[in-house]
Formats: structure tokens, C-alpha cells, sequence
């Protein structure tokens, strides 16, 4: 009896790693497409700061700057941005973490799964 309900327990991780392996790939898209827009964005900022259409961030007038500080200052411009891609990588990460321990809860019915089927 209680090897049925170990194997049970088997399939029932191996339906959740089935079940959170699509969201796996629209995560990833997500996270990809998260940090494609902040490139992006931060891109343009460095543009336009160099070009003058930028010259206030949060009500500080950004002024003559050397070059090497202009990416420092794109990146407050797109703070957003970067929320964003961060909010996506965590997230990615985190589901990874979270089928990393599922296989392993999995792993662990499978090795009393075989110690009860030698008994």
C-alpha cells in the first residue's frame, strides 16, 4: 500500500514540473523581452541627454555633464525600465528555484520508492 502512494506522490511532481514547464518558457520571454526594452530605453536616454532633448531628472536640471557620467544619469532617466527587467529576471529565477525543488522532492520519492520496492 505504501509503495502505491509514493509512486502516487511521483506523479503527482511529475504533473507539476509538466504543468509549470510552458510557464517556464513564457517567463523566459518575458524576461527577455523585459531586458530588450530596457536596453533599449536606456539607449534613447543616452541619446537624448547627449542631444540636450533631456535636461531635467526628477527636477534636477542635468546641465553639462562629463561623457563618461552620461550613462549614470540615463540610467536614473529609466529607472522604470530597470524595475521592470528585474521584477522579470527575479521571477524567472525564482520558478527555475522552484522546478530545481520539485525535482528534488521528486528524486527523494523516487529513492523510497525503490527502497520499498526491494522490501
Amino acid at each position: 500500500m505504501e509503495v502505491i502512494r509514493v509512486s502516487d506522490l511521483i506523479q503527482q511532481k511529475i504533473s507539476e514540473l509538466e504543468q509549470e514547464r510552458p510557464k517556464l518558457l513564457d517567463q523566459a520571454q518575458a524576461k527577455a523581452q523585459a531586458i530588450s526594452n530596457y536596453d533599449r530605453a536606456l539607449a534613447i536616454a543616452i541619446l537624448k541627454i547627449k542631444n540636450g532633448t533631456i535636461t531635467f531628472l526628477d527636477g534636477e536640471e542635468i546641465g553639462k555633464v562629463a561623457a563618461n557620467l552620461i550613462p549614470y544619469i540615463a540610467k536614473g532617466v529609466c529607472y522604470s525600465e530597470c524595475f521592470d527587467k528585474e521584477v522579470q529576471e527575479n521571477g524567472y529565477r525564482a520558478m527555475l528555484s522552484n522546478m530545481e525543488a520539485v525535482k528534488a522532492e521528486m528524486n527523494g520519492l523516487q529513492s523510497i520508492n525503490r527502497n520499498l520496492s526491494e522490501v
